[in-house]
This record gives structure tokens, sequence and C-alpha cells, in this order.
């Protein structure tokens, strides 16, 4: 599935070269694409998401990847967001949940830009949270953010449901709104498996 922007996010000065999405902060404005059987993705996971955030250690809540429709729902799929630095990843079905931290924080400049990856494991519930410098490429070297493989004991398949996926926003773009530049976005099903989601500004032709 290709994620695309629900109103005009693309910046005039972002270069052909090397395109980005615009995160405006705004509620209303999100980057998403419709529920389908593609995204319910019950094993392994991974997320690999190319950003520059506005601030990379902002104390409130900053989605990146978001599949949970929120309130009191008792499946929440999936979703990876950052707080003061520090990544998280997020889960709920109906008989399991984890919020998985990691153990360090990053200490990005302001606006500069980075690769971050998340990956689970369903059995052992084994996450493992990564950064690597910029590059136009996604990387084939990543950096340990923290301990690796975190876990509550959580362990699992990941639930389903027919929530609307979002890159930075959550709930339509209403909650946890982040701002910046967002140049490219995966989901896997599978780690270094079958692509469900890519976000990629090189293909908008609007």
């Amino acid at each position: 599935a290709d994620a695309t922007a629900n109103d005009s996010t693309w910046d005039s000065s972002s270069p052909h070269s090397d395109p980005y999405g615009v995160m405006t902060g705004t509620s209303g404005d999100y980057f998403s694409t419709p529920d389908s059987a593609t995204l319910d993705i019950t094993g392994d996971i991974e997320f690999i998401v190319r950003v520059a955030l506005d601030d990379w250690t902002s104390g409130g809540v900053q989605e990146i990847v978001n599949k949970d429709p929120g309130g009191a729902a008792s499946v929440k799929p999936y979703a990876l967001y950052m707080i003061s630095g520090t990544m998280y990843m997020y889960g709920v079905n109906e008989s399991m949940s984890f919020n998985e931290s990691s153990t360090s924080a990053v200490s990005f400049t302001a606006g500069s830009t980075h690769w971050i990856r998340v990956t689970r494991e369903s059995t052992g519930g084994l996450i493992n949270f990564y950064t690597a410098d910029d590059q136009v490429a996604i990387p084939t070297s990543w950096t340990q953010l923290g301990d690796a493989d975190v876990s509550g004991g959580d362990s699992g398949a990941l639930g389903t449901d027919t929530t609307v996926f979002e890159f930075g926003t959550h709930q339509l773009g209403i909650h946890n709104r982040s701002a910046g530049k967002l140049y490219r976005g995966l989901v896997y099903d599978g780690i270094g498996g079958t692509v469900a989601v890519d976000f990629n500004p090189n293909d908008y032709t609007g």
C-alpha cells in the first residue's frame, strides 16, 4: 500500500532529487492509507522511517507509525512513537498488550534528518530499536539504540482491525501530531520481509 497525504502537505521547496512530505503538526493534516488485508500483520514486523523532526526531544507524544483506533478498543494493532527522544513500540490484542521503550534516547539536533528502525519478533516479543545517519538509500548498517531484545514478556501475535494506517499522527490527524519532514516510511510484514506500506515522495504525481 502507498501512504498518501490527505491535504496539500508537499513543500514547494522540496527538491526533486530528494523530495519529502511536510508533517505540519496541524490538526487534520496526515499521511495515510486505507485499511487492507496487507496491513493485517500478526507475526514479525519491521518499521523503517527516514524523517527530520522539528524537535527530536519534544516531551510530547510524536507519532511516527500508527494503526491504532485509540479509546477503549480491545485491539490496537501497532504503533511507533517518540517522547523526549525515546522510541516506543505499542500494541494491544484481546489477550496481550505491550508498550516497550528504547533504553536510550536519541540526541539529534532539531530539524536534522535520520533513519530510525524498529523490529519486533512475535515469538518472545523481542523488540529492537536502531538509528542510522542520513542518506537517500535505505541503510544497510544500523546502530542499536540502547539495549538489544527489549521485552516485557509480552510475546505473541499482533491484533488486526479496520483502522486507517497513518504516518506522523493518530486518529486521522487529530492526536499526537509530529512536525517535520517525512522522506520515506516503510512497514514490513516480517523482519526484512514483504513491504506492506511504502511512503515514498518520489512516487507523488499530484
